[in-house]
């Protein structure tokens, strides 16, 4: 049971030695003479504290694969780990699949040097092959674990939680999350707590707990668990049980429990465990010969001997990792043929609106007839099916394994992450005022897809896809907040796209685009209410490809225009048009409406729009998201910018909630009379307008 600790011993010692290796040396890799200054590194960058344990962990679970054969993979969740992932990636030669890097002299120093020479950044990014989840942000590991395994039940994926990342509310969520899996459908996670005692720098919350406690608390949430210490015995044992219990369908747990910066008793070892080990210990090394005398030791105590064979990695290392593939085969591929699974043509979309009251009642039929025909589709929400009228999900999420509801926005933002990063593809469906709580989620997502378009191996996934409803002029004051769809738009990433659809039709063909796109982040704005404009699909179809409707395209020289985006600001402004006719003759109005953000990368178009008339653009959000987009590309003094003021101080109707935001029709009107140089609409006339109008 245990004749192979031997070598994992030597195989742990290689990766420790790779690992400080990696932080500080730049000369004498394999110490064959006396260490000095000079082979040192002039700028010290890395995180020793919780490398020991991923390489213990890392190499008992090539054991594990290579036992088992079992279609296994690791997350990590701390990105902190940058050092160790690299060297066991380095270790069982996933890194020369990718990078060239044999394990040879050369290849042994170019990862040595791999910060310098390929410009890897020092935590754990989309530039490593043996991950899906950099770990940037903690808490986040463990249900992105859960979202990697779900429709695919011979799927084991180890999750290594920090004791620091534990005090994350979203792993706390987590750590329940996991009774929402269904055994029979889904794969395992198998949570690794790794309990070093320490966060950065304080004591973790779980160090403080007994070993009592810490049972009691994991078996309350229905664990199965086993408290182990870094002891490789003791490691062998509770994976052997661990996969027992998989296979009972149970859901094991092993808390490890080491020292933060682990190393083997020397001269010196204390200034490197502990409490201050989170970096790069020692670190004054370049300054003081003492120190330089301890990391000797630290290099030394690893016996590079046994782990180097004429300057590479000796054979038996070699033949340990042979059949590993933790690493190798962790990067899945989108199915072929996804576009045909969400194509829409005339007769379907003809199909999906009949009889559809409301406008995501349409759409809720079609993510249905996806369901049923896509066995790579997932629906994920915070518990607002019901409330968002998506009846058909609501009431299909009893019977069906591929709706998740959860009320955690982060839970399910991360089940979507990573389900998408295995290789589906799927949607979160939320509240608009609920959204922003993923806003610095979705934005590290957001960098790791922008690292991840630069490096050819990662091939395409599946967009990340929202579904935003429940919309502010709809709501009480509380639940009124855009902001999710600005904050993004903000950020100016060339791969987020946000839709405004403006009937059922173009809901419809907004959601298919979002669905059959890869390497994106999609977000379509639609009302849960039903309104009254409707586009024949031809005109949807061209509306949706060039990202806005023209409704008077005969009005080539008009003397006001009016761009509207989103559903409300489209029904305020053909009010406000109807009006302002109805009061002044001889003045043309052009209106646009805006059905994703596209629109405003034809530069040509929008100049040739909003250059030469007078311009009111009226929008759901926040006024400064229209302001970066026309910024430097329109230079006219008679353009207006209404939008979302945040000033819904009422809980009144719908009419008042945009007065309260200066986006009514009235509002609109002003607007127009100011642009043509007429006295505003007075007060009285306004109370008029409102009572014809309302």
């Amino acid at each position: 049971m245990y004749k192979d600790i031997e070598v994992i011993e030597k195989y742990i010692n290689a990766a420790d030695y790779l690992t400080v290796a990696q932080i500080f040396l730049k000369d004498n890799f394999f110490l064959e003479r006396k260490l000095k200054y000079s082979d040192l590194k002039k700028n010290l960058k890395g995180h020793w504290g919780t490398s020991p344990g991923v390489n213990f962990i890392y190499a008992h679970l090539i054991n594990f694969s290579k036992k088992y054969k079992s279609k296994c993979s690791l997350v990590i969740g701390t990105g902190h780990a940058a050092e160790a992932l690299l060297s066991n990636l380095f270790l069982e030669g996933t890194l020369e699949l990718y990078y060239g890097l044999k394990r040879n002299q050369s290849g042994i120093e170019s990862l040595i040097s791999i910060q310098e020479r390929f410009k890897i950044r020092s935590e754990i990014n989309p530039q490593f092959p043996g991950t899906l989840y950099d770990g940037g942000e903690l808490g986040y590991s463990l249900s992105f674990a859960q979202g990697s395994v779900m429709g695919d039940k011979e799927k084991i994926v180890f999750c290594i939680v920090g004791d620091g990342e534990a005090e994350t509310g979203t792993i706390s969520a987590a750590w329940q999350a996991q009774k929402l899996l269904n055994l029979s459908y889904d794969g395992q996670v198998i949570p690794i707590l790794n309990l070093n005692r320490f966060k950065m720098g304080n004591p973790s919350l779980f160090s403080s707990m007994t070993d009592m406690e810490i049972l009691n608390f994991f078996q309350a949430l229905r664990y199965d668990v086993k408290i182990i210490h870094y002891d490789h015995k003791e490691m062998i044992s509770a994976l052997d049980w661990a996969f027992e219990c998989v296979k009972k369908q149970r859901n094991p747990l092993i808390v490890f429990c080491s020292l933060k910066g682990q190393v083997q008793e020397f001269d010196g070892a204390s200034e490197i465990i502990g409490q201050y080990s989170h970096k790069v210990p020692l670190k004054e090394a370049l300054a003081k010969q003492e120190n330089i005398e301890i990391l000797e030791r630290w290099l030394t105590s690893y016996k590079p001997r046994d782990i180097f064979e004429d300057r590479k990695i000796s054979d038996e290392l070699l033949s340990f990792t042979k059949n590993s593939c933790l690493g190798k085969n962790i990067l899945y591929a989108v199915k072929d043929g996804k576009e045909d699974n969400y194509t829409l043509v005339e007769e379907d979309v003809n199909i999906l609106c009949e009889n559809s009251t409301y406008n995501v009642e349409c759409l809720d039929k079609y993510i249905e007839k996806l369901l049923y025909e896509d066995d790579n589709f997932m629906v994920f929400s915070p518990d607002e099916l019901g409330s968002n009228r998506f009846f058909r999900l609501d009431k299909l999420k009893e019977s069906s394994n591929r709706i998740k509801e959860i009320l955690n926005e982060n839970i399910c933002m991360s089940w979507l992450q990573g389900h998408i990063q295995s290789g589906g593809n799927g949607i979160l469906i939320s509240y608009e005022a609920f959204a922003p709580i993923l806003d610095s989620m979705v934005s590290q997502y957001c960098k790791y897809l922008y690292q991840s378009k630069k490096i050819i191996w990662r091939g395409k996934k599946s967009s990340l896809n929202f579904i935003l409803t429940s919309l502010w002029w709809t709501n009480v004051y509380s639940h009124q907040n855009p902001g999710f769809v600005d904050n993004l738009l903000m950020q100016s990433w060339d791969f987020v796209q946000c839709y405004f659809p403006i009937d059922k039709v173009t809901l419809l063909l907004c959601s298919e685009e979002s669905f059959k796109s890869y390497n994106k982040v999609n977000i379509v704005v639609c009302s849960k209410h039903e309104n009254t404009f409707f586009l024949n699909f031809h005109e949807a179809k061209e509306a949706v490809e060039l990202g806005y409707y023209d409704w008077n395209t005969q009005n080539s020289n008009p003397n006001l225009v009016i761009c509207t985006i989103g559903e409300s600001s489209l029904a305020e402004g053909k009010k406000a048009i109807k009006i302002f006719e109805e009061t002044m003759e001889n003045i043309s109005v052009k209106l646009i409406s805006v059905l994703s953000f596209k629109f405003f990368d034809n530069e040509k178009l929008v100049k040739k729009l909003f250059s030469l008339n007078p311009a009111i653009f009226v929008y759901h959000g926040y006024k400064n998201t229209i302001k970066s987009r026309i910024f430097g590309r329109i230079d006219n003094k008679k353009v207006r910018i209404l939008g979302y003021e945040n000033r819904s101080d009422i809980s009144g109707n719908t009419l008042e909630k945009l007065s309260s935001n200066h986006l009514s029709h009235v509002d609109i009107v002003n607007n127009m009379y100011e642009l043509i140089g007429v006295d505003n609409l007075n007060d009285e006339y306004g109370r008029d307008i409102n009572e014809k109008y309302e």
